[in-house]
């Protein structure tokens, strides 16, 4: 009968891979992006333009939006940035930049 209770208490689980992240943390979720220093946009890993177009460098998502870039098609990459993003920047739920007008309820 002892051993039937042994086996039954439960045991911890380990820590959930959605709790929230420590600001150290936060900062290596930073994604390397592309951006094309002519047009002033910005390109994710994996898309068309990545590292393709004649002008531009590579930087962190974080800084790209603190330097004033923006993300191609408004898409932005998945980074979670601490800094303030420019005035006037509204984001979606989805984290998708919504220009020029009010973000969707």
């Amino acid at each position: 009968m002892i051993l039937l209770l042994l086996l039954t208490v439960p045991t911890p689980s380990p820590p959930s891979s959605s709790r929230l992240l420590s600001g150290q943390e936060q900062e290596k979720k930073e994604v390397t992006v592309w951006v094309n220093t002519a047009s002033g946009v910005y390109h994710c890993p994996g898309t068309r333009w990545y590292g393709k177009t004649k002008r531009g460098k590579y930087m962190g998502e974080c800084e790209a939006l603190k330097a004033g870039y923006r993300a191609a098609y408004g898409r932005r990459c998945g980074s979670v940035c601490k800094e303030a993003m420019p005035q006037g920047t509204l984001f979606t739920t989805e984290g998708n930049v919504v220009c020029g007008r009010k973000a969707p309820k």
